[in-house]
């Protein structure tokens, strides 16, 4: 359950994002003259679909993920084999 609700935050997060870049790129875009429609409509295009972005975005988090994954279970395995025996004693 906990994870499901990780992912909806996340997800929440990701459409925040997007759409703060989104609505600055159309800011500029009115600032440059254009208007509302089509300055909303450059910006969109000028970031790229927000499914994709948000699915890239998603992707980094992964890999950080797996990352920190990794590097927790190499410490724990130099810590196992610098002091097997209170290793043991706090695993039983």
């Amino acid at each position: 359950m906990e994870i499901l609700f990780r992912k909806r935050a996340l997800d929440a997060q990701l459409t925040s994002e997007v759409r703060f870049h989104i609505e600055e790129l159309t800011d500029a875009n009115l600032a440059a003259g254009m208007s509302p429609d089509e300055a909303r409509r450059r910006a969109v295009l000028e970031f790229g679909g927000s499914e994709q972005i948000k699915e890239e975005l998603r992707d980094v988090h992964r890999v950080r993920v797996i990352e920190s994954t990794i590097a927790n279970l190499k410490s724990a395995f130099r810590f196992i084999r610098k002091s097997p025996s209170f290793s043991a004693a706090v695993h039983f």
